[in-house]
């Protein structure tokens, strides 16, 4: 029977730079290229991840392609308004499901220690104790 907690572990999706993918950009289009194209993708084979470029984001998963494509609302500064754009499943899959890390480290960043110390240690003290103040108030 298979671990449950080994099958978390596997199964992952996020943004990346695109200056990490280390033979991948050049595959990829271009920001410049993605204007006349809506999004574009590719699979490594080396370590089985897919890769996802659309408008400003890219996106690698290991267990999800693009394989719908879903209308989003964005706003258009030439129209002043919200316009529907197509947006890559994966992409619309991660911005739905995102949330916890982030809201998390907008919390911690919010409410930083504004002490400075010169140990080496001293900002891994502040980050712990701030998360250890921010966790209980976000479960409160």
């Amino acid at each position: 029977m298979e671990d449950p907690l080994y099958r978390m572990i596997e199964i992952a999706t996020g943004t990346v730079r695109a200056n990490r993918l280390r033979g991948a950009e050049k595959i990829l289009k271009t920001r410049k290229e993605l204007k006349k194209h809506k999004y574009d993708y590719c699979y490594e084979t080396n370590n089985k991840l897919f890769v996802t470029r659309w408008q400003d984001n890219v996106v690698i998963s290991n267990f999800k392609s693009v394989d719908s494509v879903t209308v989003s609302q964005r706003w258009s500064k030439t129209e002043k308004k919200k316009v529907n754009v197509e947006q890559p499943g994966l992409i619309h899959d991660h911005n739905q499901h995102m949330g916890g890390v982030d809201l998390h480290d907008n919390a911690v960043a919010n409410y930083r220690i504004g002490i400075r110390g010169k140990k080496w240690w001293w900002p891994l003290w502040t980050n712990s104790v701030n998360s250890t103040t921010v966790n209980p108030w976000k479960i409160h």
